[in-house]
């Protein structure tokens, strides 16, 4: 999909984000000033959660740390107003929480897109009262 977007004309920058299980990022490159919607894929080294088997909440906030890192580790390189999210499977679900554990945060960029591809939702894991669960569009 990174590949598309490149071919498309969309931007000339890609660069992978390695998350280790601590939560430290490396990135295989830095973006550079002038990149033009520079793509970040990221690479979770504890991409099951292993340490979650038995209680998914948390481990999909614990997630949402690591989607967190990856935003600060590129707001050291660059300040970013706005980013756009694209998750796939679990990633998803890393990622809504990451939104819903700091909507409030204003020193992070705000969330312009999100496009969730294969999310496994079904109301919002860890909130009892599915129906009346939402995410803030602030």
């Amino acid at each position: 999909m990174a590949a598309a977007a490149r071919n498309a004309g969309i931007t000339k920058t890609i660069v992978r984000a390695n998350v280790d299980r601590k939560g430290k990022v490396t990135f295989n490159y830095q973006i550079s000033a002038n990149a033009v919607n520079p793509i970040v894929e990221v690479n979770l080294e504890d991409n099951k959660l292993s340490a979650y088997q038995d209680d998914y909440t948390q481990g999909y906030h614990h997630g949402g740390g690591y989607v967190k890192n990856v935003v600060l580790a590129l707001e050291k390189q660059h300040h970013y107003k706005q980013i756009n999210l694209v998750g796939h499977s679990m990633g998803n679900l890393e990622i809504i929480n990451y939104i819903n554990d700091n909507v409030n945060d204003k020193s992070l960029p705000q969330v312009a897109h999100l496009v969730a591809i294969a999310g496994h939702y079904n109301g919002l894991v860890g909130q009892s009262n599915v129906q009346n669960a939402k995410v803030n569009s602030k």
